[in-house]
């Protein structure tokens, strides 16, 4: 018979654990702590992509209506001009009821509006949720005056084109200057309420006539209001003529297009640091020759500039100029030379026409011809008389 072989025990097959007692428990107990902080980590995880894939969701739904349902222009509201109406400046825009105001391009609006409107200067849009759209428009004036074609074309300190004249005294006759509308309006509406009470004073003492004469003064005031809208605003009393810039196009609502751009590009220059120093009353400036521009102040002072070299001191010496002569005369003429570095100088007009010696005497010999007058004819004379009896001696002399 054969031998049977010893079997192995199923205990010594086992890898033997270490006999511990406490030991192995422990080891147990941190094995399921580790699988259960696993467990929440994922649980954390997908919650975390859940939620934000919700948000993502949310946001995009809203985005959506926002663009398709929401925020839809409703009314349009305007603020600011003094020459345009509400509703030309509505319809230069281009805005529709129901334009989305998230989606508008406000660029192509506010190019809309100066193009076809020269005298809107600076637009402002902004955005009143849910459903309003507040266009604010500055009224832009008339600063310079350059001969094309026969005729003025009319542009601002920037250069854009206003619009074209024959002749300028069409200008002042129908223009105003920056708010003078509103002006006007006040004063037509004091003179007509002034010249309504009596109107109702007198129709008193026949009772059934008070009435109808009430009805028919109070449209009056509301028509003259209307009719005051200027067609020009104007920057100050008078227009600068400009000399030297040669004009290529001219489209109201643009920038002049000029043959000399250089030249051009000298005129935005000055205007811009005249308009920085707040010096009004310019009334020509010549830039024929940019080496020795030239300028005019109230057509009685005339400006030497020079080169634009050290433009913005030249100009604040200038307007220190200016001042100091103007309180000292409105009326002085002369000539202000600012080619000198950091110097300005006045000289002043010579009057060397009409001497002031003559004057006391011609008074003198008007005072004895009229008492002569008087003691022949015994009648008495009148200013007139003595004016002509004065020019009479000043030619004479």
């Amino acid at each position: 018979m054969a031998e049977k072989r010893p079997q192995k025990k199923a205990s010594q097959t086992k890898p033997k654990r270490p006999q511990a007692g406490n030991g192995s428990q422990k080891s147990n107990e941190e094995l399921r702590r580790e699988h259960r902080a696993e467990r929440q980590r994922q649980q954390r995880r997908r919650r975390t992509i859940f939620y934000f894939t919700l948000c993502a969701v949310v946001i995009a739904v809203g985005v959506a209506l926002s663009l398709t349902v929401f925020f839809n222009v409703k009314k349009v509201m305007v603020e600011g001009s003094s020459i345009y109406t509400e509703s030309e400046i509505i319809t230069a825009s281009g805005v529709s009821t129901g334009e989305n105001l998230i989606l508008m391009d406000k660029d192509k609006v506010r190019k809309n509006i100066s193009e076809k409107l020269p005298f809107a200067g600076t637009i402002e849009l902004s955005n009143k949720f849910p459903d309003k759209l507040v266009i604010k428009v500055t009224d832009t004036s008339i600063k310079c005056a350059v001969e094309y074609n026969g005729e003025y074309v009319l542009i601002n300190e920037d250069g854009k084109v206003l619009g074209t004249v024959k002749k300028l005294s069409e200008v002042y006759k129908n223009g105003a200057k920056v708010g003078g509308e509103k002006e006007t309006t006040k004063k037509e509406e004091e003179t007509t309420k002034a010249e309504a009470k009596p109107a109702e004073n007198t129709t008193k003492p026949t009772e059934g006539t008070t009435k109808p004469a009430e009805s028919t003064t109070k449209p009056e005031t509301t028509k003259k209001a209307e009719t005051t809208r200027p067609q020009y605003v104007l920057g100050d009393e008078k227009i600068i003529i400009l000399k030297g810039v040669v004009v290529n196009s001219a489209v109201p609502g643009k920038i002049i297009e000029a043959k000399n751009e250089k030249v051009f590009a000298l005129y935005e220059q000055i205007m811009n640091c005249l308009v920085d120093n707040g010096i009004k009353g310019i009334t020509e400036l010549n830039l024929t020759d940019t080496v020795k521009i030239t300028m005019k102040y109230q057509d009685r002072i005339n400006i030497i500039v020079g080169s634009v070299s050290n433009l913005e001191n030249k100009i604040k010496l200038c307007k220190n100029v200016l001042k100091s002569q103007d309180e000292i005369s409105p009326y002085q003429e002369g000539t202000i030379d600012l080619t000198l570095d950091k110097k300005a100088y006045f000289s002043p007009l010579q009057e060397t026409t009409k001497p002031k010696t003559t004057k006391p005497s011609t008074t003198e010999n008007t005072s004895e011809t009229t008492k002569k007058e008087e003691s022949n004819s015994g009648s008495t004379t009148k200013p007139v008389s003595s004016t002509q009896s004065a020019g009479t001696t000043k030619s004479s002399n």
